[in-house]
Formats: C-alpha cells, sequence, structure tokens
C-alpha cells in the first residue's frame, strides 16, 4: 500500500485468491480498464516510457499527444507482466487545476 502524504491518495493491489490466480486479466472485461499515472510534465511522460522499453515491457501506444483533451494529453501506455494496461500521461490542464487547489489550500489554511 503506498499513501500520498501530499493528497492522501492510497492504492491497494492485492494477490488474487488461488482459485483466480490462473484467469489472466483482461483489458475488456467488466471491471478495471487500466491504471493511470500523471506526471507534472512530458519528459517524464518519455521517462517513463524509456523505462518501460529497458525493462523490457510491451509498449502498446506512444509516447504522442493523444485527442482526449483539447488542451494536451501526451501519454504512453503499456502492459505490465501480467497483462494489466497502465499509462503515464501529462495533462497540462489538471497540472494547473492541481497547482490552484493546493494554492487554495495553502491559502485556507493560513487564515
Amino acid at each position: 500500500m503506498t499513501v500520498n502524504a501530499g493528497n492522501g491518495a492510497v492504492l491497494n493491489i492485492w494477490e488474487a485468491k488461488p482459485d483466480l490466480a490462473r484467469h489472466p486479466f483482461e483489458v475488456y472485461e467488466v471491471g478495471l480498464h487500466h491504471i493511470a499515472f500523471n506526471t507534472d510534465t512530458r519528459e517524464q511522460v518519455d521517462d517513463a516510457c524509456e523505462l518501460v522499453k529497458k525493462l523490457g515491457a510491451r509498449l502498446l501506444d506512444g509516447p504522442g499527444e493523444f485527442p482526449y483533451d483539447p488542451e494536451g494529453w501526451y501519454a504512453v501506455y503499456f502492459l505490465g507482466p501480467d497483462g494489466l494496461k497502465f499509462e503515464v500521461v501529462h495533462q497540462p490542464a489538471s497540472v494547473r487545476r492541481q497547482r490552484e487547489v493546493m494554492r487554495l489550500v495553502e491559502q485556507a489554511m493560513k487564515h
């Protein structure tokens, strides 16, 4: 379990029960589709892509711009060793919103 002290986000990943362990992950089954990690810069997406290649993971798409946000969506998609789909993405609009939220929180904490 990892807790991000900055925002309280928690991610738990559990080992499958023995009777389900042989069932491979399938992106398009009901349930989880993929896990995305946001970055502050495009360069961090590129760095993640290089690490994915170095580790020998299966690269699905990118890095590159995708048409999901008119303000920008620079991402790379790949599969983990168990077939789970991952995305590492830089969205400038999300970065701006996060900074604004943190500014407002800090401002409120001062009062």
